[in-house]
């Protein structure tokens, strides 16, 4: 950070989290080359809270998360962190940056150094591996309305119908998860959206 001058202000629920206070706003953080090795992740303070609330309940071993990079930092070489994505195109290239499998010039993966990686569907985990994780970190698509203040466009595909679709996504996806957990293990669900039908009609 020092040789772009960037002050790192921490972010008070979450060790690994920083804010960065820098003066070149013209420069973007993910067009660096440490972002785009692999070095650090940019990601909303907001996102690192639900991290915070898992491990805050006792999970202690095995998140399977698309989005959860603090999770692999607090889980450092535990030897069963999984973590799934389902979009392989760009998603999933950059989990395998992240836990220094997709490149030679990573000094020190930030997921340490025992990650399964998998590109599946979640729906498909309370099937094929029942009562398996401690703790689970579900990110489920949304649609989006809670990004709209940093991008207008966000909104561009939303309707009542993919509202409902995606709803219907994500019961899917909770009960996988509430199957493939331990009994007594945690689950933390969290969401980018507002409307009810997405947040507290699902719980």
């Amino acid at each position: 950070m020092q040789a772009y001058d960037w002050r790192l202000e921490p972010i008070l629920w979450c060790a690994e989290g920083f804010w960065i206070d820098r003066e070149d706003e013209e420069l973007l953080l993910g067009s660096t080359a440490e972002h785009l090795s692999g070095m650090f992740y940019i990601q909303e303070a907001s996102s690192m809270l639900f991290v915070s609330a898992l491990f805050a309940d006792g999970g202690k071993a095995a998140p399977d998360t698309g989005h959860g990079h603090c999770c692999g930092t607090r889980l450092q070489n535990h030897p069963d962190c999984g973590a799934d994505e389902q979009s392989r195109q760009y998603r999933c290239q950059r989990v395998l940056l992240q836990t220094g499998q997709g490149t030679a010039c990573q000094p020190k993966p930030l997921w340490g150094e025992n990650v399964a990686l998998t590109n599946f569907d979640g729906r498909v985990f309370g099937a094929v591996l029942p009562e398996s994780f401690d703790a689970i970190l579900l990110d489920a698509p949304c649609s989006g309305e809670g990004v709209v203040r940093k991008d207008p466009d966000a909104m561009n595909n939303w309707s009542p119908e993919s509202v409902a679709e995606i709803t219907d996504t994500k019961c899917e996806l909770i009960n996988s998860t509430l199957h493939a957990l331990v009994l007594g293990g945690v689950m933390v669900y969290f969401r980018h959206t507002l409307n009810a039908q997405e947040n507290q009609q699902i719980v």
